[in-house]
């Protein structure tokens, strides 16, 4: 795989062992990634280099992942449907009626149908050590696939 056909990816979570654990898998698949640790220094990358997705989680200090989008999507409307996001926290079913209060509807034009309910992954254990390479990935596809609107 060449240089021009690898996604770059900005990673932006504040816990380093996800963070980390994230890069890696990433990176496993064949993509270019940036970290960063909160809404500010993700906004700072965004605003210094071009991305193919963000995966962001949304729980962060300082600004947390929905300004992170906001911001991004107004300075570079070519992440518009590019954003990722993720949380350790535990989102509300669409019977309780507060996800669209948490995550506006434009961040969720992309999100994947479940006969009408929300897909409850389980949470990723990691098994690997620090350097150590991870288990294949269930994920279909690679960050060697690049979008097909490109």
């Amino acid at each position: 795989m060449t240089e021009a056909t690898k996604l770059r990816v900005l990673v932006v979570e504040d816990e380093e062992l996800v963070r980390a654990t994230l890069r890696l898998a990433l990176e496993q698949q064949g993509c270019e990634v940036v970290t960063a640790e909160d809404g500010v220094e993700g906004l700072d990358a965004v605003d210094l280099q071009p991305f193919d997705a963000v995966v962001t989680d949304v729980r962060l200090p300082r600004r947390d992942g929905l300004w992170l989008w906001r911001q991004a999507t107004a300075a570079r409307p070519e992440l518009v449907g590019r954003f990722v996001f993720i949380s350790g926290h535990a989102f509300p079913g669409p019977d309780h009626g507060q996800r669209a209060r948490i995550l506006p509807r434009q961040a969720l034009h992309d999100e994947v149908s479940c006969g009408g309910q929300s897909p409850q992954l389980p949470r990723p254990t990691v098994s690997a050590r620090p350097g150590e390479a991870l288990p294949a990935s269930p994920v279909a596809g690679s960050c060697s696939d690049p979008p097909s609107h490109r």
